[in-house]
This record gives structure tokens, sequence and C-alpha cells, in this order.
């Protein structure tokens, strides 16, 4: 029952999509931004839990300086978002969302490692783990 919870927590928080878009438009800068590693549009391959796959379903994670958005076929999330590269660590505070059985706000820190030239991304909490590729 537990590693239930843990994964429709984990799932609902990382890996959702209903295809939402935000019809605000987009702030164009003039400057130019430095963009981290883990800045981007990510694909999730699959999903572990205990080091077992238990979803292969694909989920769109974009994450920005300061915050993030997930989605799934089935659902959406976004909130803010905190990363510390010293420590590799990416704290996700959720503020909305559209996935069944997840109450906001909902934070989760998660560690992170970036691989195969920046083209893999790890995310892991607990016994759970997720792997994803970058968009391009």
């Amino acid at each position: 029952m537990y590693k239930k919870l843990l994964i429709l927590i984990f799932a609902g928080l990382i890996l959702t999509a209903c295809g939402c878009a935000n019809d605000k438009k987009m702030k164009v800068s003039t400057k130019a931004e430095v963009k981290s590693d883990w800045m981007g549009t990510w694909i999730r391959q699959a999903t572990y839990v205990d080091g077992a796959v238990v979803s292969t379903t694909p989920a769109t994670l974009v994450l920005k300086k300061a915050s993030y958005t997930s989605t799934s076929k089935d659902c959406a999330n976004s909130g803010d978002l905190r990363v510390t590269p010293a420590d590799k660590t990416m704290t996700m505070n959720m503020t909305k969302n559209s996935c069944p059985g997840l109450q906001v706000p909902f934070l989760i820190s998660n560690l992170y490692t970036i691989t195969d030239n920046g083209k893999t991304m790890t995310i892991e909490v607990a016994n759970m783990k997720e792997i994803y590729k970058k968009s391009n």
C-alpha cells in the first residue's frame, strides 16, 4: 500500500500530461540567458520502483529557471522549482494539479544526475527513479 501511494504521488508530480497549454504570451528577453544542463524539455522514458520498471508511459517535463511543468496523456501539474547544482537537488513545489489523488501545495525534493553528454537525466527520490531523455 505504501509503495502504491508513493508511486501515485511521485507519478503525479513528475509525470503528467493532458496537452494543456498556457494562453499567456511568452515573455521575450533581450538579454542572453545562460542555460543550466538541467533546464529544457525532457521526455520520460521509464519509472522504476525498487529497481523494477513500473511504467514506460511517456511524459513531458519542462524545467525552467524557477518553475516546472509536467504533462502526460492523463493530467498535468506545475509549480515552483529550486535547483541546487552543488548537491544535485531539485525541489518542486506543486501549486497547480489536474491529477487525481494529489493535493496542492505539495513539496518534494529529488536528487538528479545528468549523463550521456547532457542527453539523459535521472531523477530519484526514496526507492523511485525516473529516466528522461532531452527533447530536441
